[in-house]
């Protein structure tokens, strides 16, 4: 993960008064998020902001999710949002399920792993890769976009949503 630049982002929120959200993952991390959408799990010996003017939020539990069967991968298929929307949207996907995601958001994770459970409308787990699975460590957290197209790609230029 690009720490200086998640960093970056979460600080420039503080600067304007947006209200960034915290929970302790563990005692050497912390997840940090700035928008309720997604967030970052940093250790804390590298960030650089005071956690103490975040405010603390229920802990979720993403250890969960991380297991074999759970994994979703990165396509490079690509969606605008449609409607006036100007976003990009990043489709992952496993068998039988295809989940959208804010292209923005994946701009700080460097070789990212993604994991979800059942429900195609829960967040998205992200770790980025160890030598094995098991030693995938937990970077963040990202909340998919919602959108009804079963499980069939939209074709190309059709909106999501």
């Amino acid at each position: 993960m690009n720490i200086i630049r998640a960093e970056r982002e979460v600080f420039n929120k503080m600067v304007r008064g947006e209200r960034v959200y915290f929970f302790p993952v563990d005692d050497t991390h912390v997840f940090v998020t700035a928008d309720g959408y997604m967030g970052y799990i940093f250790p804390l010996s590298a960030i650089s902001f005071n956690a103490g003017k975040c405010m603390q939020m229920q802990p979720l539990n993403y250890s969960e999710l991380i297991k074999p069967e759970n994994e979703i991968f990165l396509t490079d298929d690509y969606h605008g949002g449609g409607f006036g929307d100007k976003r990009m949207y990043r489709r992952l996907k496993a068998s039988g399920k295809n989940v959208f995601v804010n292209n923005a958001f994946l701009a700080n994770f460097q070789n990212p792993r993604f994991w979800q459970g059942e429900d195609e409308i829960g967040m998205i787990a992200v770790t980025e890769k160890g030598a094995t699975p098991k030693d995938d460590i937990p970077v963040g957290i990202i909340l998919p976009i919602r959108c009804d197209w079963g499980n069939t790609y939209r074709k190309e230029g059709e909106p999501c949503g």
